[in-house]
């Protein structure tokens, strides 16, 4: 299984499994596990998984015709609580 991990600045490690349909990663500011979903997935440029972002940063990388706060990707499946 081939894996890319993202560094947050917090310490937490996020993991893009290829084989999975989103992007599993860990909110050290709300102690929640989120899952995103493939669609959501594509509009982040992942190319460069050594970069550090703390996970506000990674949430505001979600664009879908406005920035989408983690409640609205919530309402509309894209983002899961775990």
């Amino acid at each position: 299984m081939e894996l890319a991990v993202i560094r947050l600045k917090d310490s937490v490690y996020c993991r893009n499994f290829s084989d999975l349909s989103g992007l599993a990663f860990f909110s050290a500011r709300t102690c929640q596990t989120f899952f995103v979903h493939q669609p959501l997935k594509r509009a982040i440029n992942l190319a460069k998984p050594s970069d550090e972002m703390s996970v506000d940063e990674f949430i505001d990388h979600f664009h879908d015709g406005q920035l989408a706060t983690v409640n609205e990707l919530e309402a509309r499946g894209l983002l899961v609580r775990v």
